[in-house]
């Protein structure tokens, strides 16, 4: 029986069986057996249910043999808690301050008071060390359970909360990452921030948004402007999930209609531009020296020198328009560089990853639906049935069947555009009271020469274009005259009278010549010949 009971103890040390979730009391000689036996069927003779405690040892769960009650430890880890960060004497002198009466202590989601004597032994204080209140706070579980309250929901997403594993996908723009970056370098007018957006897989850097101190809702905007337009302009569709930041996005209700899945980011190491930042800033930019690391780095490569001039740390300052154009080269040279997953993508560069393998199932991009909340906005109004003036210059309706969709007696309307990068406007989009009322382009574009014998074969296809127009504008008028009735006006007595009325035959005979100098209106009358001969 002792060399079982030997064995069994050696099992439960190398873990190869379970510890039983009650300890028993049962002895391990046959005689001390029998003896407890007796003494349990005595009990179940008495109470069936009461004679199970005989067999377990009646000290589990007992705060009685502890000299730190469970609610008193609970206590202990409460005062770490605190928002103050407290240290471990800190803890120790203040739990000390309760039990002695001197400081009070409330729980602030109840609003309860704990009340000295609870935490006393015999009436009197409880005297603990200061190790004692260590061994309790530094308990995995108390000090993972306070650790957000200590030192915020940023640092235990990091350090203490557990990790999601995942995978890249296989197509470009099937997630796009957005993050704000302070840029390493120091300008003579402040820390330099910009706004980015990056493909995840083909790591491709759309052109940032800048801005001299801490990122604004606007520089938002304008990566967002950057991104599209760029998209726009490669002729790539619209990418289908948005990975940001919950600070300064969190309020940008538009983002759901516009994109099909939008997720907001936990912590940093869960956002995959953190991860394309760190890229650039120790690939292409450290190569070109247009980074200086940190001093706090824990690997010497990433550490930056730090100046000290006359006991003091000096940091070097440049021009914003340097450090922005430097920057606006690496991000070209990295985009125009080998895709680092070679094995997938042989001899691609990320620019061509992102044009060449986007995903198939993505639909185009829609600007007159996101240019509402991105572009720039003119109130006009429809002139003529024909056109809208923008920036003084007149933009043409695509479609004359959008004046269906206006409002009665009503021609004013609200333009959003934006420009090209020249600064020209080819395109603007027209809204009523929130109702999209139809596309317009610039109307420049499509001018002739009126002199003929100057006119070029450009010349030509706008006189085609515009003469198309102005069919489609007759056409459409027309077959809406067709359906309109074209009635006259008459009485019920006027029509009976004709009914009734009897007309005689009519007899015809030949007409006078020159009555009421009928001939003067005749087309071919030579007026000057006539005039001669009546002087």
């Amino acid at each position: 029986m002792v060399r079982v009971k030997k064995a069994n103890e050696e099992r439960l040390i190398n873990g190869l069986i379970a510890p039983p979730e009650y300890e028993n009391n049962l002895p391990t000689t046959p005689r001390r057996l029998r003896d407890k036996l007796e003494v349990y069927m005595n009990a179940y003779n008495e109470d069936p249910e009461a004679a199970y405690f005989t067999l377990i040892k009646q000290n589990k769960n007992n705060d009685n043999a502890r000299k730190v009650s469970a609610s008193m430890a609970r206590l202990i880890v409460g005062i770490w808690r605190t928002y103050d960060k407290p240290f471990e004497t800190v803890v120790h002198e203040r739990y000390l301050e309760f039990v002695d009466g001197s400081r009070i202590i409330y729980d602030k989601k109840t609003g309860e008071k704990f009340i000295p004597e609870d935490f006393r032994y015999n009436g009197k204080p409880m005297d603990i060390s200061i190790p004692t209140v260590r061994n309790y706070l530094k308990d995995v579980m108390n000090d993972t359970a306070v650790f957000a309250d200590r030192n915020g929901n940023f640092d235990y997403m990091n350090k203490r909360h557990p990790k999601q594993k995942r995978k890249i996908g296989q197509y470009s723009l099937s997630k796009i990452s957005m993050d704000d970056v302070a840029m390493s370098r120091k300008s003579c007018r402040g820390w330099v921030f910009k706004y980015i957006s990056v493909d995840v897989l083909s790591d491709y850097w759309f052109r940032p948004a800048y801005i001299i101190g801490k990122p604004t809702k606007d520089t938002i905007y304008e990566a967002f402007r950057n991104m599209f337009l760029e998209l726009l302009e490669i002729g790539l569709p619209m990418p289908g999930e948005l990975e940001v930041e919950n600070a300064l996005m969190q309020h940008i209700g538009w983002l759901q209609d516009a994109f099909k899945f939008v997720r907001f980011a936990k912590s940093s190491t869960d956002k995959r531009a953190e991860h394309k930042i760190r890229g650039l800033k120790y690939g292409v930019a450290k190569k070109n020296g247009h980074t200086r690391g940190r001093w706090h780095a824990k690997h010497e490569a990433y550490r930056c020198v730090r100046n000290k001039v006359e006991g003091d740390f000096i940091e070097p300052e440049y021009q914003p328009q340097t450090i922005i154009a430097d920057d606006l080269a690496d991000i070209e040279e990295h985009n125009n560089g080998l895709h680092p997953r070679q094995k997938l993508f042989p001899g691609m560069t990320r620019k061509e990853v992102l044009i060449e393998n986007f995903n198939p199932i993505l639909k185009g991009i829609d600007p007159s639906f996101l240019w509402q909340f991105l572009g720039n906005e003119t109130q006009t109004s429809i002139r003529n049935n024909d056109y809208c003036q923008i920036q003084e210059m007149d933009f043409w309706l695509k479609d004359y069947h959008c004046l269906n969709l206006l409002k009665p007696n009503n021609l004013d309307v609200t333009a959003y555009w934006l420009p090209e990068a020249d600064g020209s406007i080819n395109t603007a989009y027209l809204y009523q009271d929130g109702r999209y009322i139809g596309e317009v382009y610039n109307s420049t574009n499509y001018h002739y020469n009126e002199f003929q014998i100057e006119r070029t074969d450009e010349d030509e296809a706008n006189i085609l274009h515009q003469n198309k127009r102005n069919a489609k504008y007759n056409k459409m008028i027309k077959d809406r005259r067709e359906e309109i009735p074209d009635v006259y006006y008459d009485t019920p007595e006027n029509e009976k009278m004709r009914e009734e009325t009897e007309v005689p035959e009519i007899v015809e005979s030949a007409q006078p010549k020159n009555y009421d100098n009928y001939d003067d209106l005749n087309e071919t009358t030579n007026w000057a010949a006539k005039a001669i001969k009546s002087l």
